[in-house]
């Protein structure tokens, strides 16, 4: 009943039923691919914060079996420790196909943002970091440069990152193939392989 009230006030909203019967085992991982200035920690922050409550109530019941959580990035666990624990959410500032190097299957989850707002977004955020105001001379030479154009094509393209060619003792998260440019397959590769992902500008009607 309360999934189809759900779908007919908000039909693009993914709604997920409790797991309360499954097994632990069944449970895949979930990963989210945070793509910069796309709003990712709206996603991040509530999903942190509700498996540390969980795990003090689980500590409370004397239970040593704790929710693992991990941000990946330059400053996060190394590759080996990453694959040495298990983390039952992984977020991070990474390209697409990361997350093969993990041993067990992860659920993928991703959010978008119009191309234009989000690099504006990062061009303000950029100015407010160095002090600057922002120019509108100087944004379009921002939007010019090719390093900041198409930049969740390249996150996101389906062969951005090959886990092959990395050692498990590397702190390596960059992409070898940072041209791809492909937006078709990127939206491709969302429909086939993500289980969740939605529009920046949707967030607020969720809320």
């Amino acid at each position: 009943m309360l999934s189809e009230l759900i779908h007919k006030h908000s039909p693009d909203t993914l709604y997920i039923e409790s797991d309360r019967h499954k097994f632990r085992a069944d449970a895949k991982n979930l990963f989210f691919y945070h793509l910069n200035r796309t709003g990712g920690l709206t996603f991040f922050n509530p999903i942190v914060i509700a498996c540390n409550f969980t795990n003090q109530l689980l500590a409370r019941t004397g239970r040593n079996q704790p929710i693992k959580t991990a941000r990946v990035d330059e400053t996060g666990p190394s590759l080996s420790n990453l694959l040495a624990h298990d983390f039952r959410f992984i977020s991070g500032h990474v390209e697409f196909g990361f997350h093969k190097h993990l041993k067990t299957a992860s659920s993928l989850a991703t959010i978008v943002r119009q191309p234009v707002a989000r690099v504006t977004s990062e061009y303000t955020r950029d100015c407010m970091r160095t002090g600057q105001n922002p120019r509108e001379e100087e944004f379009v030479e921002y939007f010019r440069n090719k390093t900041n154009q198409n930049r969740m094509c390249k996150l996101l393209h389906p062969q951005a990152y090959n886990p092959s060619i990395v050692k498990p003792d590397e702190n390596t998260y960059q992409a070898q193939n940072r041209g791809l440019e492909d937006s078709l397959a990127v939206i491709q590769n969302l429909k086939e392989n993500f289980d969740h992902y939605i529009l920046n500008e949707e967030i607020p009607s969720l809320l």
